[in-house]
């Protein structure tokens, strides 16, 4: 009987002899628990996330990462393991894992393919914003007096209030469970000048204008 745990962009397949780290585009390939010395593993309960190291008798390393709700599977998981095979030894951690420490824990892979992805939104947003240059210009106004007013740690809402007009997103993308987006307000129509907002899960992280008066 096979039994699979979901994590971040990946699943660990099981049986009582055998696991399988699957991942988005990757090749996978059935570890023998016979092949393993030691399982590194950290519960989510000083997080938001927790994760389990696999070391092979060969010195390679699988890591799997996964969010706290998971962690009574992964226990379910690791009771299977210490009674079907004693002589793996399983060393716990106690680390506090949040959003961003945990892109840390990711396979080098998998940190390509957040990047990736984020490039292709990126690209995306780009041209995105260039054929729709001459409605940003003309709908999404802001003053230098507006953008003083906008915050760090305000939400997106309170900045948008401020301004009085919605921003034209210029970027998203989500990395773990950290969304990250920013917008464009134009002053006029003609001189260029301009503010861009960056917001990190909703709060106003990073601000930056060109020429506002």
């Amino acid at each position: 009987m096979n039994t699979t745990v979901k994590g971040i962009r990946q699943e660990l397949l099981y049986s009582d002899k055998s696991f399988l780290l699957s991942e988005f585009f990757m090749p996978s390939q059935a570890h023998s628990f016979r092949k393993i010395k030691e399982i590194t593993y950290c519960y989510g309960d000083h997080g938001s996330f927790g994760y389990l190291r696999f070391h092979g008798k060969n010195g390679s390393v699988e890591t799997f990462l996964f969010r706290k709700k998971k962690n009574e599977q992964v226990s379910e998981f690791l009771d299977t393991i210490q009674i079907g095979y004693p002589d793996v030894k399983l060393n716990e951690q106690y680390e506090r894992i949040d959003c961003r420490s945990a892109y840390n824990y990711m396979p080098g892979r998998k940190k390509a393919l957040c990047w990736i992805s984020a490039f292709i939104i990126l690209l995306g947003s780009f041209f995105f914003y260039m054929n729709n240059m001459s409605s940003i210009m003309h709908d999404k106004k802001i003053t230098l007096e507006a953008f003083n007013q906008c915050e760090i740690g305000m939400t997106y809402e309170q900045c948008e209030k401020i301004i009085g007009s919605a921003g034209t997103p210029l970027a998203e993308s989500e990395i773990i469970d950290t969304s990250m987006t920013a917008y464009m307000w134009y002053a006029d129509e003609y001189s260029g000048a301009n503010a861009e907002l960056y917001f990190v899960d909703g709060k106003l992280y990073q601000k930056a204008q060109i020429g506002l008066e």
